[in-house]
């Protein structure tokens, strides 16, 4: 049984990014990349300085639209709704900077 059912808020969009970096339709059975958009979604991470913006977060304008990249991989099983499936790689945030899992493991 899956878990993890998310649904998009009222003002948030979320888009499917495939491998090859186009968006997907979410459609039943899709699956892709997690990008965020919308007035709730943060226009980065606050860095040592203070400062914030998009240095610090990863995003792609896509139909005129800033989406943020999140590196959550999501399968859509109904209209508006999401399982999540895992991480495109083995990178997570922390603080605001990628960490690669893999590379912290073998150290």
């Amino acid at each position: 049984q899956e878990k993890h059912l998310l649904r998009s808020l009222p003002d948030l969009d979320i888009l499917l990014l495939g491998t090859d970096g186009q968006p997907v339709p979410a459609r039943p059975g899709q699956e892709g990349e997690m990008l965020l958009s919308g007035p709730t979604v943060s226009p980065g991470y606050v860095d040592a300085s203070g400062k914030i913006g998009p240095g610090t977060s990863s995003s792609q304008w896509i139909r005129g639209r800033q989406f943020r990249c999140t590196q959550d991989r999501l399968k859509c099983v109904a209209h508006g709704a999401f399982v999540h499936c895992g991480r495109v790689g083995a990178l997570v945030k922390r603080g605001g900077a990628w960490v690669d899992l893999e590379a912290l493991e073998a150290a």
